[in-house]
């Protein structure tokens, strides 16, 4: 495709821009953003490859959630207050005053003699608006923690609880078919595992004397060496899940409101 209409662009503004969901575009434009080289392709013209230092903005009505990934931070979404959407007399004066030579000379001049030597765009924190798409971005495992929280929330229920990865799998997969669209975003029991662990950490050892029943789980599904004697207590190692424990873990997509929620201990 010819992009030669990009060459030598300090900002390309994408007007009225729609999210496709495309995987693949998304990724291309994050390179774009990124990398110091760019190929230009204009028509009846040689392939040409020039240094690039574009910035995009994309003016939408939509939400470009797909953009958003975890602890990233190439895109900064921000919502545009509606408040003046119709003000006529408010925007006349914005353009009246700023669409000339002469404010854009003190514009540039304010931005030349700004000291970005220490600035990383990576440090910016994430806000609320971003929080949200990030949360419609997660996968499967992350809603089903989101959706522990929220329950633990409603019922007021501070208690630390500690499961083995075998009854965390479960409750997840007793939770997917109420809760998802398709039974293929279910995620294997290593996925789930890899996936809690990167927001939970990792798991606590304890020891403790187990039921009948949880022997017998334990036994089967581990294939542990249990001690014979059913009185004395096995060693293993459980996930411990509370309220904060995943107030905490998640707030790369809780909102402030949200992280601030909390319940009598």
């Amino acid at each position: 495709s010819f992009n030669s209409l990009a060459e030598n662009k300090l900002m390309i503004v994408l007007d009225e821009a729609v999210d496709a969901k495309d995987k693949q575009g998304v990724s291309k434009l994050k390179n774009m953003t990124t990398e110091a080289l760019q190929t230009i392709n204009e028509k009846f013209k040689a392939q040409k490859t020039i240094q690039s230092f574009s910035n995009f903005a994309c003016l939408t009505n939509h939400d470009f959630d797909s953009m958003i990934e975890r602890d990233q931070g190439r895109f900064i979404p921000k919502e545009a207050n509606n408040s003046r959407c119709y003000d006529t007399a408010y925007w006349a004066n914005y353009r009246s005053t700023l669409l000339n030579a002469t404010a854009g000379k003190h514009i540039f001049h304010w931005l030349c003699r700004r000291d970005i030597n220490d600035f990383n765009v990576r440090d910016i924190p994430r806000g609320d608006y971003e929080k949200v798409l990030a949360k419609n971005q997660v996968n499967s495992t992350v809603k089903w923690m989101l959706s522990v929280r929220q329950k633990l929330l409603d019922t007021s229920d501070p208690t630390t609880y500690k499961y083995t990865v075998e009854e965390c799998y479960d409750q997840y997969r007793e939770w997917c078919p109420n809760h998802l669209g398709s039974k293929s975003s279910i995620v294997s029991e290593t996925a789930f595992n890899k996936i809690v662990r990167e927001y939970l950490g990792d798991l606590e050892q304890i020891r403790k004397k187990l039921t009948d029943d949880e022997r017998m789980k334990w036994s089967i599904r581990k294939g542990a060496n249990l001690p014979k004697d059913s009185s004395k207590r096995c060693s293993i190692r459980v996930r411990c899940i509370s309220y904060n424990i995943l107030n905490e873990a998640l707030s790369s997509v809780l909102t402030f409101e949200e992280q601030n929620e909390t319940i009598e201990e």
